[in-house]
């Protein structure tokens, strides 16, 4: 998409970080210029680990509960960063809920 929109591209491939620096996750930082991963580039690409330590409240908890209201059917708390949640908890809704709407 980016070959796309950019005709200056070479043959349409990227290195990564000039893909991550064409989206502005990669940025100087304001206070000292050095050049870092924005949060939404960690938010967005990073391992857990690195999400725990820049952002830890950072969670969904998934919660089904049919049967009983007070307690819950099943679960799944997904740590992990956005791409990667977004799939698990696609997942979970197609598993658990055969409502088709």
């Amino acid at each position: 998409m980016s070959a796309s929109t950019n005709p200056s591209i070479p043959g349409g491939i990227m290195q990564d970080i000039d893909l991550i620096k064409s989206v502005q996750l990669y940025q100087p930082q304001p206070e000292t210029g050095k050049m870092g991963i924005t949060l939404a580039g960690v938010m967005l690409l990073g391992t857990d680990d690195l999400i725990l330590k820049v952002c830890p409240p950072h969670r969904t908890d998934l919660i089904l509960r049919k049967v009983n209201i007070d307690r819950y059917d099943d679960r799944d708390l997904v740590i992990t960063n956005l791409i990667d949640s977004y799939d698990r908890i696609l997942d979970f809704i197609k598993k658990r809920l055969a409502d088709p709407f």
